[in-house]
């Protein structure tokens, strides 16, 4: 801790014969820094929470939004409105048959893939999970969630011709509406995993704070008081060395399984 101390002192008080120590320091407080952050994601149901909350808000938006795109055209199939909890419930039970922690503890890449197997399964069956097709789908056109809905009506019209030109119509509309839905959840995971890594980002430079705060204050010739301006500049400089040890234990981790 003194030398990590005296090696930040110096370099900022321009006194340093050479970079290797405060560089050793940075890259000291760095890696120590990807170790806790790394033992708390794999100690703590951290990123369980912080993806379920961002799912729930991801369909409390989409409830919304499909709320007030399709209110006139669900009074018109007698469909009642959707809900965002039940539009959960379906969607944790076509997932992953019901276990939160099944779905939330995956990585968002995998959580996004079981994500899209339920929305698939409720386009196919509209009728039987309205709430989690409608929520998932808010931004899909009016008209062409009005045909999946009504296409068991269609299927009952008698002209072979008309029947003809209705499928048509139907796989055009269900199509574009997978489109949506796939857009959709795209783009849950890239925004889930942006806020995950930029939260990830700001507690590097907190506990790279912490860390550097203890090595000034383990220090006997140096007071905390006198040295804020350095304590926080080498925690950005170690905030920024954490992601990328964390990134490079990844890959040897690859490499090793």
């Amino acid at each position: 801790m003194n030398s990590i101390a005296h090696a930040i002192q110096q370099f900022f008080a321009g006194a340093a014969d050479s970079l290797t120590p405060f560089l050793t320091a940075l890259s000291v407080i760095g890696v120590a820094t990807m170790a806790i952050l790394q033992t708390v994601k794999d100690l703590t149901p951290l990123r369980r929470y912080f993806q379920a909350a961002s799912l729930n808000n991801w369909l409390l938006d989409g409830t919304d939004e499909a709320r007030t795109r399709f209110t006139r055209a669900l009074a018109e199939l007698g469909i009642e409105q959707p809900d965002a909890a039940r539009a959960r419930e379906q969607l944790v039970r076509l997932s992953v048959d019901g276990d939160d922690h099944a779905l939330f503890d995956l990585s968002i890449e995998q959580m996004c893939g079981q994500m899209n197997s339920a929305v698939q399964l409720a386009l196919d069956y509209p009728d039987r999970y309205p709430d989690l097709l409608l929520v998932a789908a808010s931004g899909a056109d009016v008209s062409d969630v009005r045909q999946l809905f009504g296409a068991d009506r269609l299927a009952t019209i008698d002209v072979e011709a008309g029947i003809a030109t209705k499928r048509i119509f139907l796989a055009d509309a269900r199509n574009r509406v997978v489109h949506q839905l796939q857009r959709a959840i795209d783009g849950f995971q890239i925004k889930t995993a942006f806020r995950w890594k930029w939260w990830l980002q700001v507690a590097s430079f907190g506990v790279s704070v912490a860390l550097a705060l203890v090595a000034i204050a383990w220090s006997t010739d140096v007071t905390v008081a006198t040295q804020i301006g350095p304590i926080f500049l080498t925690a950005v400089f170690a905030g920024f060395l954490a992601p990328v040890a964390r990134d490079l234990t990844a890959v040897l981790q690859k490499f090793r399984g």
